[in-house]
């Protein structure tokens, strides 16, 4: 750095003394050090957002664009680097992306990223010749909490639901809550599908257990549906529908069980 003004040390959080002894690497994140660095793009006046590392630990989102300026010596050119402070605008996308493709109450995915993720996994599953198996999760008397004990109890006991779903799954599965009281799961790439019988059991055992609302228990129960990909149909829309009517001959069973999709649900 040859010379920099106030802003720019302000934006750093560093002084121009600090900054002329050092160089760009020093100050920039880590991890965007290789994908910042000074090179060809630079030249070309390209604007990249980058973050900046402060001293205190803290991070700076920049956007950041170069400009070559003539000098009588080509061996040693100069630019003129701007940047602009853009942490707040890249917070609020970050906000606005979680709330679009997130539950706000269990922060499991909501209805679109779970939709989203299905058709990734269909088309990997369609190409690599496995399995994919759906669970629709409703939980059984959730409305009887909800109505005795009240709607904020009724949102701790699905936050603790979420928990112990997610407990029952492998890292590469996926937990979703659809709404109300209504969760999905997607178990990917199956060689044996008879891993859907065990984790859905599992999800059964588990969501017996009582909940601690405070100074109250509640207990509930779940019904779950179950349906295959590519066995029962090879589209979203279908594989949801059906492991909704599946979901429902649980509860018709019953409740507090699981039952597969069959073509005999779908004339019925």
């Amino acid at each position: 750095f040859r010379d920099i003004n106030p802003r720019y040390a302000q934006i750093s959080g560093r002084s121009f003394e600090e900054i002329k002894r050092g160089n760009w690497a020093d100050f920039v994140h880590p991890d965007d050090a290789g994908a910042s660095a000074p090179g060809a793009d630079w030249a070309a006046g390209a604007k990249t957002p980058t973050r900046l590392l402060r001293p205190d630990g803290s991070v700076v989102w920049i956007d950041m664009s170069l400009a070559a300026i003539e000098t009588e010596s080509q061996a040693h050119p100069h630019h003129l680097c701007m940047i602009e402070d853009v942490t707040e605008k890249k917070k609020s996308e970050a906000l606005i992306w979680q709330q679009a493709n997130f539950d706000t109450l269990t922060q499991l995915p909501n209805r679109r990223m779970f939709h989203d993720r299905l058709e990734l996994e269909l088309a990997r599953c369609q190409r690599e010749g496995l399995r994919t198996a759906i669970l629709f999760i409703d939980l059984d008397h959730f409305k009887e909490v909800n109505d005795t004990l009240g709607h904020h109890q009724g949102d701790v006991l699905l936050v603790e639901a979420s928990r112990r779903i997610r407990s029952c799954v492998r890292a590469s599965d996926t937990v979703a809550r659809l709404g109300g009281d209504e969760f999905t799961v997607i178990l990917s790439g199956l060689d044996d599908p008879r891993l859907g019988d065990l984790i859905a059991q599992k999800i059964l055992d588990v969501l017996r257990a009582p909940f601690d609302l405070g100074q109250e228990q509640a207990f509930v129960s779940a019904s779950i549906g179950i349906t295959l990909f590519p066995d029962d149909a090879e589209d979203v829309d279908n594989l949801l529908k059906q492991a909704d009517q599946a979901m429902y001959a649980a509860k018709g069973a019953g409740r507090n069980r699981f039952s597969y999709f069959s073509p005999t649900l779908q004339v019925a």
